[in-house]
């Protein structure tokens, strides 16, 4: 379920539920007047978009790795798959980008349409999760 905070006050205020198969992986991100999410699916973890106007979600895919070059032997024909993330635990938008960060460290750019991510960062801490600076 997602709700809104009022920050004086911490009253909640239900505004609705993403839907039954989606658990929350992590995080969650504004963009443009959109919501993105990081959820659990059966044990993988999801970019989703959220309608704000329904609050459903859309599943856009498995976060993961685009396929490598030469992605199929071409001897064998076995499909080379690309690497998958199961932990994404912060989202955050810079204004022109989604980023996405896992406790192992990396910063990783978010194709918001495919899910597809690109490595942009690798850095020794673990990402618990992710925050624009907030000014109160």
């Amino acid at each position: 379920n997602l709700y809104e905070v009022d920050l004086l006050t911490g009253k909640t205020k239900a505004l609705g539920s993403l839907g039954a198969s989606y658990a929350s992986d992590g995080d969650l991100a504004f963009v443009g007047g959109v919501f993105y999410a990081s959820v659990n699916v059966r044990a993988r973890c999801h970019l989703v978009r959220i309608d704000p106007k329904t609050w459903k979600a859309t599943d856009l895919g498995v976060f993961r790795a685009a396929p490598p070059k030469g992605a199929s032997d071409k001897k064998t024909q076995v499909a080379r798959k690309p690497r998958t993330y199961d932990d994404i635990w912060g989202l955050i938008w810079d204004g022109r980008s989604l980023f996405a960060l896992t406790p192992e460290g990396e910063v990783l750019e978010v194709d918001i349409k495919t899910a597809v991510v690109k490595t942009r960062y690798r850095v020794s801490a673990t990402f618990y999760g992710a925050c624009p600076m907030l000014r109160v």
